[in-house]
């Protein structure tokens, strides 16, 4: 499946784009495009904003190269960690 997605802070959603055969949620795509809103804080994607999000963005946060640029600015600082607690404690809105 195709798709075009966005994280971080102000990020609502991802777009999937379906080709003839495929599935979303159990029905035919037929070629339909679907916009699934997302929690920012759900860094891993699963639909669900958990401790293995917290333990991914760690994770990403301090591996090399860093991956844990939340606030996408460019750089990882402490900012992107303080922007990922305040988006995992809000839950989806």
């Amino acid at each position: 499946m195709a798709g075009a997605s966005s994280s971080g802070p102000g990020s609502r959603g991802r777009v999937l784009v379906g080709a003839i055969g495929e599935y979303v949620l159990g029905q035919p795509t037929e070629g339909r495009a679907y916009l699934f809103y997302t929690c920012p804080a759900d860094f891993n994607g699963n639909g669900v904003v958990d401790s293995q999000d917290f333990f991914d963005f760690a994770n990403g946060f301090f591996a090399s190269p860093a991956r844990g640029d939340f606030n996408r600015d460019g750089t990882t600082n402490a900012a992107d960690f303080f922007d990922f607690l305040t988006a995992f404690f809000a839950g989806y809105r």
